[in-house]
């Protein structure tokens, strides 16, 4: 294996935060133009089945040997402007047609909007993968059934372990319960058979059936596909999948079912069929069971991977570990990594080396090289990580290698700074600021109780053992709490202390094409902000229920009287609203 002795790297952050770029100018070095690029992060897995997202491997190295679909760029508003089609991207796919759901009320008095009840995209023909195999519905297919078949282990070929969390892990699927108050008369998934037997706190009497749990719908010309390793698993005649061995028994410290398989869940996706099957390109249309406004969720917009490469061994499983060549003993044998269509080829990334790091070299049969080069883009022939340790040395580290030029581009994030002041001094690096990502941060406040010492069990799930219960909707909590917590929380202490300023106020979440959007949620007038005096006067109102609803945990518990505040939820089990209780400290 060749050692990288000198790398570069980057790494996505998903959050609330501004993404400044800092790229240098790229110097050539002889005939062939190397671009350095830093990060900070571990390794871990790159397989869009089984990643975890926040790593070296995967952000570092998968995002430009795979592509998806639709491409989003950092304007992307999530719909909050207009049709949420109209800003998107053809990468993988060149053409689009939404089909949307009929706007009616659901069963809690208000009306279901902007669902989107099919897809259809059209691929984008000539494309190859670096195997040389071609791109094309029947890849595209398999690509969003191997996702939604590893996630849920409905072929039951799953390792589903307290060791591995990342096969069997109900991503794409969704608890049914949390949407009941808004079936409505054209959907309802308790209709369509995924509403389970409710098995309580005990072990149940009748233990539930393999028909109690979630199917996967293959899809009327399944037959089109290579499912590979699925081959083994319980395929029916109406080509649905379904584990033939679902339930896992009872595990008392939890007072919980152990679930091997989709339980009082249904998938996000119904099917995918393919419409126009060709050697490249085609096309194919999704059908959803849930009420999705994105059109792009369960899978659908995940990074493709080649087909001819993995479907033999890796339908039904993850593909672990990033050393091509390595036999790794999760995998069936030895495996070349990341085999997309990006436009980059994945070489190695190398964690002993000095630095860690590693490389990815130019694909020069990619589908949009002519494009790029006419141009004048995409001239890097040599693509180098470099892995900075986090922390302030490393953070040091980075800042010194870009103002001395050893690296070409670095992300000014909010737990690695760079020296805002110093980088702007420096005549030969450009500043960039993006607009703020689409990702909202979700703040959990803790009151005097630390929730966490008082029912530290209750924190506790693994693989195979969830869901114990779904999410609860905020309308079961009263407003006079849901109002105070939204001033008990010192919003700019976060963003300018703790996130270094790469932070801002995320406002309202529904698009602007909704019937219920309120712009005055992005107006600064009308935010929260911080007040702690004000978040305990609200909540001595009487404006709503006076009742305080904890719903940390699905069961009655008495905790430890140290940290008291009060029963939590079950069976609405409620308590005094007591301010002193919850002072918000």
């Amino acid at each position: 294996m060749n050692k990288t002795k000198k790398s570069l790297a980057f790494f996505l952050l998903l959050s609330s935060i501004i993404l400044p770029l800092l790229p240098a100018i790229t110097v050539a070095q002889e005939d062939t133009h190397v671009f350095k690029h830093a990060a900070s992060a571990l390794p871990d897995e790159w397989d869009p089945a089984v990643t975890d997202w926040y790593n070296i491997i995967w952000g570092s190295y998968g995002v430009y040997a795979t592509e998806e679909l639709i491409g989003l760029n950092a304007a992307y508003t999530s719909g909050t402007t207009g049709p949420i089609e109209d800003e998107w991207i053809g990468v993988l796919a060149t053409d689009w047609n939404l089909t949307r759901r009929v706007e009616e009320p659901n069963d809690s008095d208000f009306n279901n909007t902007g669902g989107i009840e099919s897809a259809v995209f059209k691929l984008r023909e000539g494309v190859t993968f670096h195997d040389g195999s071609d791109w094309n519905a029947t890849v595209a297919k398999w690509n969003i059934d191997r996702i939604n078949l590893v996630a849920g282990n409905y072929t039951g070929l799953c390792e589903v372990t307290a060791d591995n969390e990342a096969e069997g892990n109900l991503m794409h699927t969704i608890v049914l319960e949390d949407y009941k108050p808004y079936w409505s008369d054209n959907w309802n998934m308790t209709a369509e058979g995924y509403d389970s037997p409710n098995l309580g706190t005990s072990p149940p009497a009748t233990l539930p059936s393999v028909t109690d749990y979630a199917w996967y719908n293959l899809g009327d010309n399944a037959s089109l596909v290579d499912y590979g390793d699925a081959v083994n698993a319980l395929i029916l005649p109406n080509n649905t999948i379904r584990n033939p061995a679902p339930y896992g028994g009872w595990d008392y410290v939890s007072g919980a079912a152990i679930h091997y398989a989709p339980y009082d869940r249904y998938p996000i996706i119904n099917r995918v069929e393919i419409m126009d099957n060709k050697q490249s390109g085609g096309t194919i249309r999704v059908f959803y069971n849930q009420w999705t406004v994105s059109g792009l969720t369960g899978g659908v917009n995940h990074p493709m991977i080649s087909y001819h490469s993995y479907r033999k061994n890796y339908t039904t499983r993850g593909i672990y570990g990033y050393e091509n060549g390595v036999d790794d003993p999760r995998n069936a044998g030895p495996v070349t990594h990341m085999i997309g269509t990006g436009a980059y080829t994945y070489v190695e990334h190398d964690e002993t080396g000095t630095p860690a790091g590693g490389y990815m070299l130019k694909f020069e049969d990619y589908w949009n090289k002519t494009a790029l080069e006419a141009e004048g883009w995409f001239d890097v022939d040599r693509f180098e990580i470099i892995n900075f340790p986090t922390g302030s040395l490393g953070e040091d580290a980075k800042n010194t290698a870009m103002l001395t030029h050893a690296i070409d581009f670095a992300y000014d994030s909010m737990y690695m700074p760079l020296d805002y002041d110093a980088v702007q001094a420096e005549s030969r690096i450009r500043y960039e600021s993006t607009g703020p990502t689409t990702y909202k941060t979700n703040i959990v406040l803790n009151s005097i109780n630390e929730t966490w010492w008082a029912w530290p069990w209750a924190d506790g799930w693994r693989q195979g053992f969830y869901p114990l219960a779904g999410s609860e909707p905020a309308g079961g909590v009263p407003r006079a709490l849901r109002k105070s917590m939204g001033y008990a929380f010192n919003y700019d202490l976060m963003i300018h202390t703790v996130l270094n300023d790469r932070a801002v106020r995320g406002g309202g979440v529904i698009g602007a094409q909704n019937i219920y959007f309120n712009e005055t949620l992005d107006d600064p007038e009308y935010l929260a902000y911080y007040n702690v005096t004000k978040a305990r006067e609200i909540l001595l109102t009487t404006e709503t229920d006076p009742l305080l609803f904890n719903i940390s945990t699905p069961t009655p518990h008495a905790p430890n009287p140290l940290y008291n505040a009060g029963y939590p939820y079950g069976d609405h089990n409620a308590v005094s609203l007591n301010p002193d209780n919850y002072n918000f400290s």
